[in-house]
C-alpha cells in the first residue's frame, strides 16, 4: 500500500506540473490518503520527494484524508498533519458528516476544506433533513472560514442550491465521469464538455470545475474562465 501511494502521489504532481506548463495554469491537484499511509510514519518523506522530483508548488497540492484517519489512538495523525499544513499543503476532510463527524476533530486539527458526501446531495430535492444538515455544514465551514467542495453533483437543481448557499466548488459526474490524462488535457487546451461551458450564464458567479482526477481553486489564471 505504501509503494502504491507514494506512486500514485509521484503521478499526480507529474500531471499537475503538465497541465502547468503545457497550458499555463494552475490547477491545484487533490490526492487521496489512506490511513495505512499515515500509520508507516513515511507520509511527510513521501509528500516531500514527491513535489521535490516533480517541481509542483506545495500550495498546488491538496490531500484528502477521512474521519477514519482522526479517530486513530495516538498523536500521530495530528503530528503529521500539522507538518504537512505547515508546508503549505492543503488539507481536506473527504465524505464529511458520515462517518464519526466530530466538531472537535474540526476544531483540532489544521484541515482548510471540507468535503460533503453525496449522500447529502443525492436527497437534496426531496429531504428536508439533508438540507438542514447541508446549511449547517456550510454555515459552520463559512463561520470557520474553511472551504467547502459538494461531491455528486448530478443536475443544475443541486448547484443552484449549493451556489445560493456559497459553495463555490462542486464535482461529480453532472460535468464528467473520470476520464484519462489526455483527454483532460484536450477539456483545458479547447475542448470544454457543454456541461463546463454552459456555468457562464449561471449567476451570479461562476463554479470551477473539479474532477477526480483533482480540482482547480479560485486560481487568478482561471477566473475569466467560468468552467
Amino acid at each position: 500500500m505504501e509503494n502504491i501511494g507514494a506512486w500514485v502521489l509521484e503521478q499526480a504532481c507529474r500531471e499537475a506540473m503538465e497541465w502547468r506548463k503545457r497550458f499555463g495554469i494552475n490547477l491545484q491537484i487533490s490526492v487521496n490518503i489512506s490511513p495505512q499511509q499515515f500509520r508507516t510514519g513515511s507520509l511527510i518523506d513521501i509528500v516531500d520527494q514527491a513535489l521535490v522530483t516533480t517541481g509542483l508548488p506545495r500550495e498546488q497540492l491538496e490531500l484528502e484524508i477521512t474521519e477514519s484517519l482522526l479517530l486513530q489512538d495516538s498523536d500521530k495523525p495530528f503530528t503529521i498533519l500539522t507538518s504537512l499544513s505547515e508546508r503549505g499543503i492543503r488539507l481536506a476532510l473527504d465524505d464529511f458528516g458520515t462517518g464519526y463527524s466530530s466538531l472537535s476533530y474540526v476544531k483540532r486539527f489544521p484541515l482548510q476544506v471540507l468535503k460533503i458526501d453525496r449522500s447529502f446531495i443525492n436527497d437534496l430535492h426531496r429531504d428536508k433533513s439533508s438540507r438542514a444538515l447541508v446549511e449547517a455544514i456550510i454555515a459552520m465551514a463559512h463561520s470557520m472560514k474553511l472551504g467547502l467542495v459538494a461531491e455528486g453533483i448530478e443536475n443544475e437543481n443541486q448547484i443552484a442550491f449549493l451556489r445560493r448557499q456559497g459553495v463555490d466548488i462542486v464535482q461529480g459526474f453532472y460535468f464528467s465521469p473520470p476520464v484519462a490524462a489526455e483527454q483532460f488535457h484536450a477539456y483545458l487546451q479547447d475542448n470544454l464538455p457543454e456541461q463546463w461551458q454552459r456555468f457562464s450564464s449561471l449567476q451570479p458567479k461562476p463554479i470551477y470545475l473539479f474532477g477526480k482526477l483533482g480540482h482547480a481553486g479560485n486560481q487568478p489564471d482561471l477566473k475569466d474562465t467560468k468552467t
